[in-house]
């Protein structure tokens, strides 16, 4: 009985969670409105990205009080001080939440799905995103040299190499895109390995289907690396990008909260 109200318990609160991280967009988005508008445009989409993350930070502190999920990260502190190319794997909905609140404030490709645009649309206006509407092959070399514009300018770029969450366990193929921004741009990657300890809002799970235990999310921001130049070069960059992200997928073991491990600080107080 008590093991079935704890899971209860935790479901709901894991779906006002993912209520909140939908409906939140929009009320950040009128939050932020005030702190940015008085700025010229870098500084003002920098400022909403940066209103943005507290609005992430307060979410994630409010799911490690309520015993739902815990965020550690480490290896940020050795991220590269100018603009770089950052590239992780996608295992949950939520990746995005974390990476925002603690790794960078950078620019985001997203990909706007109906219900995303409702609910996001706002936002991705004020961090001025760069967004992927069909994904064709002119759009996509448009989508680069939108990020080389990035670059150039001094923001970081970041991008799911995959394009699409992440089966359980494992990596689907990587596009050279990322890789060929940085090549163009002549700025490092800058993997990122993201870890959940339970299958929360994957792909193939069901938000009903909570576990028992307390959800650990973990990032690790890898070394970064150049890219050399021509089409060897970006494969070999991808290449090696997939393999150092493949090393650290699969499930790993929920630590006690009040302890940082290999992990760094836990984050979210």
């Amino acid at each position: 009985m008590l093991r079935a109200l704890k899971r209860c318990y935790r479901a709901t609160a894991a779906t006002v969670f993912l209520v909140g991280f939908f409906l939140g967009g929009p009320v950040i988005a009128l939050i932020a409105l005030p702190f940015v508008f008085a700025a010229p445009q870098y500084a003002r989409s920098l400022r909403a990205r940066r209103v943005l993350a507290a609005g992430y930070r307060f979410f994630l502190g409010w799911m490690r009080r309520a015993s739902v999920i815990v965020t550690h990260v480490q290896g940020a502190e050795s991220r590269p001080e100018g603009p770089a190319v950052y590239v992780a794997n996608h295992p949950s909905i939520l990746d995005i939440v974390p990476m925002c609140a603690y790794v960078a404030p950078f620019c985001i490709v997203v990909r706007l799905t109906p219900i995303r645009r409702a609910c996001f649309a706002a936002v991705t206006s004020i961090c001025d995103y760069v967004v992927v509407r069909d994904g064709s092959l002119q759009e996509t070399e448009q989508l680069m040299e939108a990020c080389v514009a990035r670059l150039a300018k001094g923001e970081s770029v970041f991008i799911f190499p995959e394009g699409t969450r992440s089966p359980r366990g494992g990596l689907h193929a990587f596009s050279t895109a990322a890789f060929e921004i940085a090549e163009r741009a002549g700025v490092p990657v800058v993997p990122v390995h993201i870890r959940v300890s339970a299958p929360v809002f994957a792909k193939d799970s069901s938000m009903l289907d909570w576990p028992e235990e307390l959800v650990s999310y973990a990032l690790e921001v890898l070394p970064s690396f150049s890219v050399e130049p021509g089409r060897p070069g970006v494969r070999a960059a991808r290449d090696r990008a997939r393999v150092l992200l493949a090393e650290g997928v699969g499930l790993m073991q929920s630590p006690d909260p009040r302890e940082t491990g290999s992990l760094g600080a836990v984050h979210g107080a």
